[in-house]
């Protein structure tokens, strides 16, 4: 009998050791990302829910917008154009409800998500500050659901609807 033939490798046991362990990471990694595309999902609804509660006049975005970060390579300019037009959007509302807010309206957080989340190394730290954040917009969506409603000062703004139609014929 040749030596070799009927016995495992020398370094067999090391080997499934080395397989295992990738294995594992293997495994929590993909269990990271399903968990971080959840919340990600969460935190969509959470800002469209949130933009649902502040007055159409009041909105830099329409809710449905937000929907436009799942779109791939969009998504990486999409989020930072959410998250500062959700900002700009709860101001907006805060100072016509004569709401006492903070300045910030979480834009400091939804940025540093984003930047975490575009950069590679940085990338499995995302879900912090993307939980943080949607945790901030959720409690601006309660108090403004809480709110009495807006109380403008500032005239509506006008689309081109409504603007007065002239009764001039352009096909002349």
């Amino acid at each position: 009998m040749q030596p070799g033939f009927n016995q495992p490798p020398p370094n067999a046991d090391a080997a499934a050791g080395v397989f295992v362990v990738f294995a594992v990471l293997y495994g929590a990694y993909i269990l990271s990302l399903l968990v971080s595309v959840v919340l990600f999902i969460i935190t969509l609804v959470a800002l469209m829910n949130n933009l649902n509660e502040v007055n159409p006049r009041n909105r830099q975005m329409e809710p449905g917008m937000v929907w436009l970060c799942l779109v791939p390579f969009l998504n990486i300019v999409w989020i930072f154009l959410t998250v500062i037009r959700v900002a700009g959007s709860l101001r907006d509302e805060y100072e016509d409800r004569d709401l006492r807010g903070d300045d910030d309206y979480g834009q400091t957080l939804g940025l540093v998500y984003a930047i975490l989340a575009i950069t590679v190394v940085c990338g499995c730290l995302a879900p912090i500050p993307l939980f943080m954040y949607r945790q901030k917009i959720v409690g601006y969506t309660r108090e403004l659901e809480d709110s009495p409603a807006p109380r403008s000062r500032r005239r509506p703004r006008r689309d081109r609807d409504d603007e007065p139609d002239d009764d001039r014929d352009d096909d002349r």
